[in-house]
């Protein structure tokens, strides 16, 4: 077997220990034989990387107690008086079915027919963890470690799922400005982020869009004039 790129022939860590764009990273356990390490997991970010991008709310941020012991309350058998769960065969639904449009505009006219019953169906409407429904997280975290090359082991971040556009857009801006940060916004910009700002009493500049995205010539002269009395940006919120 070939070791990735950072091990020597004998599974030794060698220089560079960064990513692509310059981070630091640690290493995690070198590969073996008996389980090869993809390039992804080859590498992770410490912990700690993420301190200083995190607001002082967000450090103060603890585990609910209740969603600690949820589990616990999930053992078969187990008539739970704590989460206030309720019992899935009060459940009125049975069965949903849905059909479900082709994603590729080309082929829209084509559908697929799903069924969410039994123990999927009873895992949907029941309260779940606050992240969200496990495998579905699960399967969210993948697709970072597999396109992103974030690894999800040690490097000091979680994932969750929030209940739409603007909820999600309000619990991050709050995990990563204080009061008086400054940020970038494309223009025009998404309304919604517009009271978000102002309620955590942050400084935006607008930065100039075209068909293809902002341009950079305006964000050189928004940076370049920055008013001395404002903190430098600490975000630049825009849609890919």
């Amino acid at each position: 077997m070939t070791p990735p790129t950072g091990y020597n022939a004998d599974s030794q860590m060698i220089a560079p220990v960064t990513h692509k764009d310059g981070i630091p990273m640690v290493a995690s356990p070198s590969p073996t034989e008996e389980g090869p390490t993809s390039s992804v997991n080859s590498r992770v970010l410490p912990a700690s990387f993420y301190d200083d991008y995190l607001s002082d709310v967000a450090k103060r941020y603890l585990p609910s107690p209740i969603r600690k012991v949820i589990g616990i309350s999930r053992t078969p058998g187990m008539l739970s008086l704590f989460a206030g769960l309720p019992a899935p065969e009060t459940f009125p639904f049975q069965q949903i079915t849905m059909t479900v449009g082709h994603p590729d505009a080309t082929d829209r006219d084509k559908s697929t027919t799903l069924t969410l019953d039994g123990e999927a169906l009873a895992e949907a409407l029941q309260y779940g963890d606050t992240p969200g429904i496990p495998k579905f997280v699960d399967w969210l975290c993948g697709l970072q470690e597999r396109y992103h090359g974030r690894n999800l082991d040690g490097e000091g971040w979680s994932l969750s799922v929030g209940c739409g556009s603007q909820d999600v857009l309000s619990k991050a801006f709050s995990a990563l400005l204080d009061e008086g940060d400054s940020v970038l916004v494309e223009a025009p910009v998404y309304a919604g982020v517009i009271p978000i700002f102002s309620l955590l009493k942050c400084y935006s500049a607008e930065v100039s869009t075209d068909s293809e995205g902002i341009l950079a010539d305006d964000l050189e002269r928004v940076l370049q004039s920055w008013p001395k009395d404002k903190r430098r940006p600490k975000l630049l919120y825009t849609v890919p």
